[in-house]
C-alpha cells in the first residue's frame, strides 16, 4: 500500500473515531452543542432577514453602502438555509441525515458563501474608506452600475475558483463528525498537495481580505482622530456645534471598531484551525471540542453581522422597531432617517460619510 493510500485510509479510521464520539455524547453536551447552534441559526435568519426588510421598506432611499450590505445579509440568509440546519440536524441525532448530494452542496456552500462574505466585507470597508477618506473619488468609483459588477465579481470569481478542484476530481465533501459538517477532502498525486490547496484558499479568500479590511478601518480611524485634532480649537467658538460632530463622530468610531472586533473574534478561531491542520499537524490530532469551534465561529459572524450594521446605526434601530410593532409607515420619518439624523445640517463631512445617505 503506498503512503497516499495510507493516508486516506488513515483520514477514513479517524472518521470513523470521531462519529463514535459524536453518537457516545451524553444528553446535557448533546443539549449545549444543538441548543447553541440552533441559536446562532434562528439569531442568523431572525436578524437578516429583518435586515433586508429594513432595506427594502427604504429601497428608493438606500444608498450604494446598503447594497454591499444586503449582499452580505443575503448571503448569511443562505448560509442559515442551506448550511446550519444540517449541523443542527447533527448535532441533536448524532450523525449525518442525509445523502452525499447534500453533503457536497452543504461542503461548497459554506466555504463559498463564507469566502463570498469576506470579499464582500472587503467591498464594504473599501466603501467607506473612499466615502470617509476620500469623498472626492468615491462618486466616481461607487456608481451603481460599477457596484453591481462588483458584487457579481466577487461571488462568480469566488464560485468559479473554489470551484476548480471539484471540476479536476481532485477535491470532493466528506462528513467531518468534528466538525459536525461536511468539509473538503484533498486528494492530489503528491502528499503536499492538500497543505498547498488549502494555503492557496486562506491566502486568496483570509489572508488578504482580512488585511485590507484591516488597512481601511486603520486609515478611516486615523482620518477621523485627524478631524477630532482640527475641531477641538473650535469648541470655544462654537460649542454647540462641536458637541453635535463629537458626538456623531463617537458613533462612527464606536460603530467601526465594532465591526473590525466582530471581525477578527469571528474569523481569527477559523483562520487559526485551518493554519494549525494545513501545516502544523494532522486534523485528527485536534480535539473535538477545538474543531467544533471551526463550526461555531464561522457561523455566528452570520449572526452577527445584523448587530454591527444594523443595531449600531440608531436609524436601523428605529427601523426594527417598527417593524418589530407592526409600525409599518413610521411617522413621516422612515425615509429622512437613513439619510440623516437630527442636527444633520450641523454634522461634519466625515460624520456624513457613515450614514446612508445617496452617494
Amino acid at each position: 500500500m503506498s503512503a497516499k493510500q495510507d493516508n486516506i485510509s488513515m483520514n477514513f479510521d479517524q472518521l470513523k473515531i470521531f462519529s463514535k464520539v459524536l453518537q457516545s455524547r451524553s444528553p446535557a453536551v448533546v443539549g449545549i452543542e444543538a441548543g447553541f447552534f440552533v441559536i446562532i441559526n434562528f439569531a442568523t435568519l431572525f436578524g437578516n432577514i429583518l435586515l433586508c426588510a429594513v432595506l427594502f421598506k427604504n429601497f428608493r432611499r438606500t444608498s450604494i453602502t446598503s447594497i454591499l450590505i444586503l449582499s452580505l445579509s443575503l448571503a448569511d440568509i443562505l448560509m442559515g438555509v442551506v448550511c446550519m440546519p444540517l449541523s443542527c440536524a447533527v448535532l441533536i441525532h448524532g450523525r449525518w441525515l442525509y445523502g452525499d448530494l447534500a453533503c457536497e452542496l452543504q461542503c461548497f456552500s459554506i466555504y463559498f458563501l463564507a469566502f463570498a462574505s469576506l470579499q464582500t466585507i472587503v467591498l464594504t470597508s473599501l466603501n467607506r474608506f473612499f466615502r470617509v477618506v476620500k469623498p472626492t473619488k468615491y462618486k466616481r468609483i461607487f456608481t451603481l452600475r460599477r457596484t453591481a459588477t462588483m458584487l457579481v465579481a466577487v461571488w462568480s470569481g469566488t464560485a468559479l475558483i473554489l470551484a476548480m478542484p471539484w471540476l479536476f476530481g481532485r477535491t470532493r465533501a466528506v462528513f467531518n463528525p468534528a466538525k459536525a459538517a461536511c468539509v473538503m477532502f484533498h486528494s492530489g498525486k503528491s502528499k503536499y498537495y492538500p497543505a498547498i490547496l488549502r494555503g492557496f484558499l486562506l491566502v486568496i479568500f483570509a489572508v488578504i481580505p482580512t488585511c485590507v479590511t484591516l488597512i481601511c478601518y486603520f486609515k478611516i480611524f486615523r482620518a477621523v482622530g485627524m478631524h477630532f485634532t482640527r475641531v477641538e480649537p473650535n469648541l470655544t467658538r462654537n460649542s454647540s456645534r462641536n458637541c453635535r460632530v463629537n458626538s456623531c463622530e463617537m458613533r462612527i468610531t464606536v460603530t467601526l471598531f465594532a465591526v473590525v472586533v466582530m471581525f477578527v473574534l469571528s474569523w481569527l478561531p477559523v483562520f487559526l484551525i485551518e493554519i494549525v491542520q494545513a501545516f502544523i499537524v494532522d486534523w485528527w490530532k485536534i480535539p473535538r471540542q477545538v474543531q467544533l469551534l471551526w463550526t461555531f465561529f464561522g457561523s455566528l459572524n452570520s449572526a452577527a453581522n445584523p448587530l454591527v450594521y444594523g443595531f449600531a446605526n440608531s436609524s436601523y434601530r428605529r427601523e426594527y422597531r417598527r417593524l418589530l410593532t407592526f409600525k409599518w409607515k413610521g411617522n413621516g420619518q422612515d425615509a429622512s432617517s437613513f439619510n440623516s439624523n437630527k442636527g444633520s445640517a450641523h454634522v461634519s463631512t466625515i460624520a456624513m460619510a457613515t450614514l446612508n445617505t445617496r452617494p
